[in-house]
Formats: structure tokens, C-alpha cells, sequence
């Protein structure tokens, strides 16, 4: 019998073609036994039944293994993914399970027992603070941003290479201490107590996140006072917050008829106004405390009465320059009386250079005018002052000005040169307004302007003698 080589199939003897496959047939090879053709060629056919069965069983296989990894991938995210530590952390505190906490939680300043107490009692008593913890830690995790100043998820290393594993470190925040005694007892629960040196100073007192009282207890020189303010840093979400106070009482109003003076305490300056300090305190009620202040002007400076406080019912305390106005005005109308006197001195001898107090120029011109007039008509003059009243009520000054109204009455007469004997005197009365500038550097007073007036402007006339 014959065999097709192409397929296996049987022949006839005469075939040239196999009926199955259409292959022609050799008619030179020679005959075989049934078996050995069914060996040699049912192989092609079994091969390629094999590469079928391989193109659907390899996707299956995929798969298969696809699955198991995304699956295992899922559940390594349940077990061991950011979401399971932070419901770790969330069902420590809720559980206050204290030992959870501490494998979670570290801090460069360490930790003590009691602390771990405090920080899941806090949150268990603000769940909705707890949710936004947890939701800043997420966002730091995911680093969508700096969300929490007081907690930092710190990556140290991974689970399978795939999912990081964080510890929390939980950062020192600071209080900020001060009080407006010295001396004033400072207590923070879990620290130790401290004073305050000096009042308004700032203290840095370093914690770790937490809600805390702070207690401002005075028992000394200025009497008995205790105060509290509560900080909570989880609230604020801030590294940093002030514990200040303010002690009422044992302050006084000052006052003073020159406000723009400085404030002196206990013999020290303040280097404020009491226009600026209104009030001042604390004080004390045993006679330690003395207030005074400064008024400097460039001709002189000036100190107020002193006040001592010993008593609370000092509410008030006035402090007054006395001598201040009267130094000025005595300055003031003698270089006045200065310059009556050099005006008589000049027009005696027709000399503008007597003038040393007078600067104002448009008066000195006018009265060198009047000198060459007199030269000219060789005229004389005699004379002197009889009186000089100030109008004290027009008085006033500023910094390094001021200005007064002057009435000046003389005695005089002119005459021809050689006729001294036909010289006519009579009493002649002027109300000049006169404007004083100081000069520092000459340290004195001198007239800057002049004008002639018809009458005194107040009521308040004293006679200079």
C-alpha cells in the first residue's frame, strides 16, 4: 500500500494525486508497511494542533497571572499602603492604644509616657481636628504639600519594594511667655516653672503639640495678681504661639502743662513723651516708685516737680514745669529792654551798629534812613525811656520762637546842632509786636520781626523794671 508523504493519507496504486490534500504522488518511492508511513507522517499534523492549543492556553496563563498580581498588589495596599497607616493612627488614638502610638509616633525631644495619654485623648474629644489631621498627613504623603506644621511623615523604607513605610515625627512647637510684671511665675503642665526678669520680656519655652494652660502667677512687689491663657496648637496648626498677659491695675494717668516732655522713672528716662505715655505702670505703692520728667530746650534744660507713689489711690499724677515760662519771658523782655536801651544809644550817636539784638533788616533800613535824614537836616537827638510795659497776656513761644506785644514810652526831643537850649521834649508812647527767634549758636535771643501796633491786645499788663 502507499501512503501520501503530505498527509498520511492512503493511496491507490495507480493514484497520482492524493484525494486528501491534492499532493502529487512519487510513483518512484517505493512501498512501505502500514505502520511506518502512519509514524513518519502524522507528526506534521499532531505539531500543528500543539501551536493552536499554545495560542489559547498562553492568554489564559497571562491572565491568570495579571490577576493574581493586581490582586496581590490590592491587597499589599490594604495591609501595608499609606491609607492603612493612617487608619492605623486613627484607630490607635480612637482605641487610645497607647503602645500603637508610640511605634508610630517619634520626636527629636523624645516623648514620655504621658504624652501618648494626651494625644489621643485630645483628638478622641475633637474627632472633626482628628479627620483634618488625617487628611494633611495624606496630602504630606502624597506630597500634594506642607499641610501640617506639627506632624511630618518621614519615608523609611519599603514593604516588597513597593509600598513605603512611614514613621511620624512630631515636631517641638514653641510658647512664647510675657508678662507686663517682672517677676511674675511662669507654670506650663509636664515643665518646669520659670520667672519672668524684666517686664514685656519674651520667653521661648519649647513643647510638643498639645492644648496647654498657661499660668501667670505675681506674688511680689506688686501685689497679688494670677492669670491664665489657654493655647491650643493642634487648633492654630502653628509652630509658634504667644502666651502674653496683661495685669490690671497699678497703673497712673500722668499729666503735665508740657505733654511734649520726657517721662523719667525712678531717675531713668523712658525715651517717651508723656504725650506718648498717657499711663504708666506698674507701680509700686511702698515708695520705690518716683516719676518725674525732662524738658530740654536749647538754652536750658528743666526738670518737673518729683512724685512719689505710695498709696492706690494716686490714680493721677501731674507733673509740672514751673519755672519754664517765667525763665523765657525774663529772657525774653530783657533782650526787650536790651534793645530800648541800644535804640536810644543809636539815634544819640546816628549809628545803626549800636543794634545788637534787632536782626529784622526792613526795620534797620528804615531807621538808617532816618539817621541820614537827621544829618542831612543836622538835627540831634535827646532823650531816654521812661516806661516799659509787656502785654503778658500776648505771650507765647514755640520750640525756639516766640512773641509778646511791648509798649515803650519815652522822653525826648530833637534840636539844630548849636541850639541845644531850644530842644523841645515830649512823652511819646509805641506798641510794637515783637518776634524772637533763638539762636544757638550765638545762645541768645534776637529779634527777627517788627511790627508797630495801636494798643495792647489783653488785659494782663506788668510793668519791666
Amino acid at each position: 500500500m502507499k501512503f501520501c508523504k503530505n498527509c498520511g493519507h492512503e493511496l491507490n496504486e495507480e493514484a497520482k494525486f492524493c484525494k486528501s490534500c491534492g499532493a502529487p504522488v512519487d510513483s518512484s518511492v517505493p512501498n512501505h508497511t502500514q505502520h511506518e508511513p502512519v509514524q513518519e507522517n502524522s507528526t506534521p499534523k499532531k505539531a500543528k494542533m500543539d501551536k493552536k492549543k499554545l495560542w489559547i492556553i498562553l492568554p489564559i496563563i497571562f491572565v491568570v497571572l495579571a490577576g493574581v498580581f493586581i490582586g496581590g498588589y490590592f491587597l499589599g495596599e490594604s495591609l501595608f499602603g499609606k491609607q492603612s497607616q493612617l487608619e492605623n493612627i486613627r484607630t490607635a488614638i480612637e482605641t487610645n492604644d497607647e503602645e500603637a502610638l508610640k511605634s508610630l509616633l517619634t520626636s527629636e525631644n523624645g516623648m514620655q509616657d504621658t504624652y501618648y495619654h494626651e494625644f489621643a485623648s485630645y483628638f478622641q474629644d475633637h474627632p472633626d481636628r482628628l479627620d483634618h489631621l488625617i487628611s494633611d498627613l495624606e496630602k504630606e504623603m502624597n506630597e500634594e504639600g506642607d499641610a501640617s506644621a506639627l506632624i511630618d511623615p518621614v519615608e523609611e523604607g519599603k514593604t516588597f519594594y513597593l509600598y513605603p513605610q512611614y514613621h511620624f515625627e512630631v515636631e517641638p512647637v514653641t510658647i512664647m511667655a510675657s508678662a507686663n510684671f517682672e517677676q511674675t511665675e511662669v507654670h506650663i503642665p509636664g515643665y518646669e516653672a520659670f520667672q519672668t526678669e524684666q517686664a514685656g520680656e519674651q520667653i521661648p519655652v519649647d513643647v510638643l503639640p498639645g492644648k496647654y494652660t498657661v499660668t501667670f502667677l505675681h506674688r511680689e512687689k506688686y501685689g497679688s495678681f494670677d492669670q491664665t491663657v489657654t493655647l491650643d496648637f493642634w487648633q492654630a496648626n502653628q509652630d509658634q504661639l504667644e502666651a502674653s498677659v496683661a495685669f490690671e491695675g497699678n497703673v497712673v494717668e500722668i499729666e503735665s502743662n508740657y505733654p511734649e516732655a520726657e517721662l523719667i522713672v525712678n531717675g531713668k528716662a523712658q525715651g517717651t513723651t508723656i504725650e506718648e505715655t498717657s499711663s504708666y505702670g506698674p507701680v509700686t505703692y511702698d515708695g520705690t516708685t518716683y516719676l518725674a520728667a525732662l524738658l530740654e530746650f536749647p538754652w536750658e534744660t528743666y526738670y518737673s516737680n518729683e512724685v512719689t507713689i505710695t498709696s492706690p489711690s494716686q490714680q493721677k499724677v501731674a507733673l509740672e514745669f514751673e519755672w519754664v515760662e517765667d525763665d523765657l519771658k525774663e529772657a525774653i523782655y530783657s533782650r526787650i529792654a536790651q534793645h530800648t536801651n541800644e535804640w536810644i544809644q543809636a539815634y544819640h550817636k546816628t549809628s545803626i551798629r549800636e543794634f545788637t539784638v534787632m536782626k529784622n533788616e526792613e526795620y534797620l533800613e528804615s531807621t538808617r534812613a532816618n539817621f541820614e535824614r537827621m544829618e542831612n537836616d543836622d538835627s540831634h537827638f535827646e532823650g531816654d525811656i521812661e516806661r516799659i510795659r509787656i502785654d503778658d497776656g500776648s505771650f507765647t513761644f514755640e520750640n525756639t520762637t516766640a512773641s509778646v506785644i511791648a509798649e515803650l514810652e519815652f522822653y525826648s526831643g530833637y534840636y539844630e546842632s548849636g541850639q541845644y537850649d531850644e530842644l523841645e521834649r515830649s512823652r511819646d508812647t509805641y506798641y510794637w509786636l515783637y518776634e524772637f527767634e533763638y539762636d544757638q549758636e550765638a545762645g541768645n535771643w534776637f529779634i527777627m520781626n517788627s511790627e508797630e501796633l495801636s494798643d495792647f491786645e489783653t488785659d494782663d499788663i506788668i510793668n519791666y523794671e
